[in-house]
């Protein structure tokens, strides 16, 4: 009997053990496998975050057929953007000094629609960084709200030939050195549309070297909206960005204004394709002194007046010395009387080993100053192909028949030639992009 109760104690003990065991494990188990559903973070190892996790399907906020979305307004602070979630740009948004905001590949970014106080931008402060890397099949898209993209999708539903003007765009501004007029400030100013009141509006300094961050693999959409009475600002703003900042592989599609505007520093863009953009596709103002390579930039009916290239030089006393250079790029025309380029305001720097294909009305040399930087070498236009029957009508100035003489001189003895074979420009590849999906480059 005793033997017997001995037995059954034994058994009962093991009993709870094999129990306390088995919840502990349990426990243990159901810890690992938790999802937060709304940190941004795959807590449970599986490589799914938040409600694109299976664990998520019955949470309050993943119970939708929607898209989660997260509104952005006002200082960002520190942050990572997930590509499982649309994030919406809310009126002015910025990253501020000393804050970094991170885009994983795939993000999907939209701008609410509206003009003047109303208008949507995504501005990095001088000091702030953004780190935007996707990749050739997961690019961060930035668009509007009226676009029905979805999560995991790289095609927008309006479009780019009527859907232009939607939000602001994406500002980037830092610590290099600008020129800018005196009323604006000569070396420190506001960038467009921004009330100088804002200090994360402002832009220059003395670091030509200042860092950004990078943008990689980025399509900026349906931009160029009115900020304030004659300002818009473009898909992409860069003012006083400095040469340690990385941009490569972009897309602006569908501007209303400018594809990119580069408001001086030293920032060098390289494979951006430029598709669409109802003003100029490159503007350089205040003595940028940087390079642009192996990029393209293909108008579409663009009215009189609004170039493939619009180059300006310093405004102000100081930083006068900054040059541009353009090479390797493509510049094709698709209709409509927009010149090749405008070269003005004492613009200075080299555009090289480049074509220009289909345009009506080709390099034009405006003012005194501009023609003189021509003359004297300062501002060149060497080794490049143009789509003609010969050089005569490709080059022309604004200036008197001495100084006409002499640039157009210049102009046919630096290697240029009128040719139909091309054997130069851009060699990036763009098939990435939406624009060549929709194949308006080929």
């Amino acid at each position: 009997m005793k033997t017997t109760m001995k037995l059954i104690n034994y058994l009962g003990m093991a009993m709870v053990i094999g129990l306390f065991t088995f919840t502990m494990n349990s426990c243990s188990e159901d810890t690992q496998s938790f999802e937060n559903c709304t940190n941004g973070i795959d807590d449970d190892g599986d490589g799914l975050i938040d409600c694109n996790d299976p664990d998520c399907a019955n949470f309050s906020n993943c119970n939708t057929s929607d898209d989660p979305t997260v509104e952005l307004g006002g200082s960002v602070g520190t942050r990572t953007l997930h590509p499982d979630t649309i994030y919406v740009i809310d009126r002015f948004t910025y990253v501020d000094d000393g804050d970094i905001l991170t885009i994983l590949p795939g993000t999907i970014l939209k701008a609410k629609t509206g003009d003047g106080a109303d208008a949507s931008a995504l501005i990095i402060a001088r000091g702030g960084t953004i780190l935007a890397e996707g990749s050739a099949d997961k690019p961060i898209i930035f668009t509007s709200v009226d676009d029905d993209i979805a999560v995991g999708e790289t095609e927008s539903t309006l479009d780019p030939a009527l859907d232009a003007g939607k939000w602001g765009g994406l500002i980037i501004l830092g610590r290099a050195p600008i020129s800018a007029t005196v009323a604006k400030g000569d070396t420190e100013t506001s960038v467009e549309g921004v009330p100088e009141s804002f200090a994360f509006g402002k832009y220059g300094g003395s670091i030509p070297g200042d860092n950004s961050g990078k943008l990689k693999f980025v399509s900026i959409r349906f931009t160029g909206t009115k900020l304030a009475t004659n300002s818009e600002i473009q898909g992409l703003t860069l003012g006083g960005v400095g040469s340690g900042t990385q941009i490569e592989n972009i897309e602006i599609i569908s501007s209303d204004d400018d594809g990119i505007e580069i408001f001086g520093g030293a920032v060098n863009v390289s494979k951006a394709l430029i598709v669409y953009q109802a003003d100029d596709g490159l503007d350089f103002d205040q003595s940028y002194d940087g390079t642009v390579s192996n990029s393209m930039v293909v108008t579409f009916n663009p009215s009189e007046g609004n170039d493939a290239l619009e180059l300006d030089g310093p405004e102000g006393p100081s930083n006068t010395t900054g040059l541009f250079t353009i090479t390797n790029c493509t510049f094709i025309n698709k209709g409509g009387n927009g010149r090749a380029a405008m070269l003005k305001s004492g613009a200075q720097g080299t555009i090289t080993d480049c074509v220009f294909e289909d345009f009506n009305n080709w390099i034009f040399v405006d003012g005194g100053s501009a023609n003189t930087n021509f003359t004297n070498g300062t501002l060149e236009v060497l080794d490049s192909e143009f789509d003609n029957a010969s050089l005569t009508g490709v080059f022309g100035t604004s200036a008197d028949s001495t100084t006409n003489a002499n640039s157009i001189a210049s102009f046919e003895a630096a290697g240029n030639v009128a040719t139909t074979t091309f054997t130069k420009g851009a060699t990036a590849d763009f098939s990435w992009t939406w624009a060549k999906t929709l194949n308006l480059i080929d």
